[in-house]
C-alpha cells in the first residue's frame, strides 16, 4: 500500500515536471545593457511628450483667461463657451501629460533593473575567489 502510494506520488510529480515549460535562457549582461539603453531612450521620449502636453495645456489655460476677459468686457458673448472648450482641451492635455509621465517612470524603473543586471556576471561564468572580497 505504501509503495503504491509513493509510486503514484512520484509518477504525478514527474508528470507535472514534464509539462512545465522550460525557462528562457537568461539574458547576458550585454543584452541587459542594450535593454537599459533602449528603456532610457523611451523614458526620455515620454518625458519630452509630457513636457509638450504641459506646454499645450498652458496655452489653453491662457486662452481660457483671454476668453473670460473678452466675455467680461462685453466683447464676446460666446466667451464662456469658448472658455469651456479650452478648459476641456487643457484637462485633456494634462491627463495626457500625466500618462506620459507614468510611462516615463515605468521605463526608468525598467532601465534601472537592466542597468543593475548588466553589471552582474552572467550565470555560469567562472569567477575567481578574489572577486568575492
Amino acid at each position: 500500500m505504501r509503495v503504491g502510494f509513493y509510486a503514484l506520488l512520484f509518477a504525478s510529480a514527474a508528470l507535472l515536471a514534464s509539462t512545465a515549460p522550460l525557462p528562457n535562457p537568461p539574458m547576458t549582461p550585454a543584452q541587459h545593457y542594450a535593454q537599459a539603453i533602449h528603456h532610457e531612450g523611451l523614458a526620455r521620449h515620454h518625458t519630452t511628450v509630457a513636457e509638450d502636453h504641459r506646454q499645450t495645456a498652458n496655452l489653453h489655460d491662457n486662452r481660457i483667461k483671454a476668453a473670460k476677459a473678452r466675455y467680461n468686457a462685453g466683447l464676446d458673448p460666446n466667451g464662456l463657451t469658448s472658455a469651456q472648450k479650452h478648459q476641456i482641451e487643457r484637462d485633456h492635455h494634462l491627463s495626457l501629460a500625466a500618462q506620459a509621465e507614468r510611462h516615463a517612470a515605468t521605463h526608468n524603473r525598467e532601465a534601472a533593473y537592466h542597468r543593475l543586471h548588466s553589471q552582474t556576471p552572467a550565470p555560469g561564468t567562472k569567477r575567481s575567489i578574489d572577486e568575492l572580497d
